[in-house]
């Protein structure tokens, strides 16, 4: 195995943002995701009244697991676009979750 051995500044110049309005992106897409994922907990809480847990193992799964890291292999790829929706809960778990229970 080769190893190629770079400068700090080499490393920091490939890693860093070239200019502000590329940090401005950056950032300000860095804090879309983080509402739509708070979205997304707050409708899978209580819009589809899914346990807690059971939501935040839905959306950890939908970035880690699935469509959120597709979409970012993709990008990688070259293949650019919008990335996917947040995660909702299969429509019967929604119905079953909304059943009144039966009165004794």
């Amino acid at each position: 195995m080769d190893f190629k051995l770079i400068r700090l500044s080499e490393l920091v110049a490939k890693h860093t943002p070239r200019t502000l309005a590329e940090e401005e992106e950056y950032r300000r897409g860095y804090v879309d995701g983080w509402v739509q994922a708070v979205d997304a907990m707050h409708d899978l809480m209580f819009k589809y009244r899914m346990p807690r847990q059971e939501a935040y193992d839905l959306a950890w799964d939908h970035g880690l697991y699935g469509p959120l890291h597709d979409w970012k292999l993709r990008a990688e790829d070259g293949q650019f676009g919008f990335p996917p929706a947040h995660p909702k809960p299969e429509q019967q778990d929604k119905e079953s979750r909304n059943r009144v229970p039966d009165q004794q």
